[in-house]
């Protein structure tokens, strides 16, 4: 390093909500970091289980703020970005972790570019129980940034928020927080304004891990549907003067609601409500019926697949 070189200050928030199970290796992944410039809030949304309990053991080495309700992730959020002082930005929910040397990295890559708007590194998948489940996963985009990814194909980008570290010039520049109207998707809707307003930075090196159980917000069945109509609902906030990029963002929106639909057919036991998601998703948008997660959800609903694995 340069004699002159100074670590930006990076500042980390845990939105957390019952997830006393998972939040001490959400803790311990950030401190062991051993970053020298590190700033770590809690943002506790009134757990009702053990986290508390937990998060008091390392009260000496994070801040803690505490809501008397819980008023949900997009709140929790903005309550702790509020507080941050640092030169880079993000949050990690309670239940998945950085891998060792993220911040590091990260924290190199800005100084080597110090006019993005967020750096965005690969993840990986890991189970309830901390296994890897997936080789690293890179960050890609369909072109040179800034870019409007409302525009673009949602299978030519990927920008997992495990891995994204948001700038504070950027995030001053797009409104300081995340939309607290959106329950699942407000990491969608603030990397859309930060990516069409500023260059991205890309790491193929893994970052973070990003955890699958039945309880996650993400992952769990009862919100598939709900997260691709909000996701869907995303695309008209960033409605322009131009009658044909609008309607690209409409079909591009009926497609994600339509996603939504395919993957609760895709994962869920209930049999005749998967049957009736998986005709829904083609009505929405019939050209989802031509890829291999549509015959997976077609599986799945006729039993086939359970009986493959039995």
């Amino acid at each position: 390093m340069p004699v002159d070189w100074c670590w930006p200050r990076v500042s980390i928030v845990t939105p957390s909500f019952n997830q006393g199970r998972f939040i001490e290796e959400t803790i311990r992944a950030i401190l062991l970091q051993g970053y020298p410039n590190l700033e770590y809030i809690i943002s506790e949304d009134a757990s009702t289980d053990d986290t508390m309990d937990v998060v008091r053991k390392y009260e000496p080495w994070l801040e803690v703020i505490v809501a008397r309700s819980n008023g949900g992730m997009s709140k929790a959020v903005n309550r702790a970005w509020a507080q941050a002082t640092g030169d880079i930005i993000t949050w990690i929910s309670s239940d998945d972790v950085y891998l060792p040397g993220a911040l590091q990295r990260v924290a190199i890559a800005y100084r080597e570019n110090p006019n993005v708007g967020a750096v965005v590194g690969a993840f990986r998948f890991m189970g309830v129980d901390s296994t890897l489940t997936s080789e690293a996963i890179p960050p890609r985009l369909p072109q040179s940034s800034p870019v409007d990814l409302t525009l673009q194909d949602p299978a030519s980008w990927r920008l997992h928020q495990v891995a994204t570290f948001y700038t504070e010039h950027a995030l001053q520049a797009v409104g300081f927080q995340v939309n607290e109207d959106l329950r699942h998707n407000m990491d969608r809707e603030i990397l859309y304004r930060v990516c069409r307003s500023f260059p991205i930075k890309l790491i193929n090196e893994a970052l973070a891990c990003f955890r699958t159980h039945a309880h996650s917000k993400s992952w769990s069945i009862s919100n598939m549907i709900n997260m691709g109509e909000e996701y869907s609902r995303i695309q008209a906030m960033f409605y322009s003067a131009d009658p044909n990029e609008n309607r690209r963002r409409d079909g591009i929106a009926a497609f994600l609601k339509a996603k939504g639909y395919l993957k609760y057919s895709k994962y869920t036991p209930d049999r005749v409500e998967g049957r009736k998601a998986l005709l829904k998703a083609v009505r929405l948008h019939p050209r989802i019926a031509i890829g291999r997660s549509f015959f997976e959800a077609l599986l799945n609903i006729t039993g086939f697949s359970r009986s493959v694995r039995r």
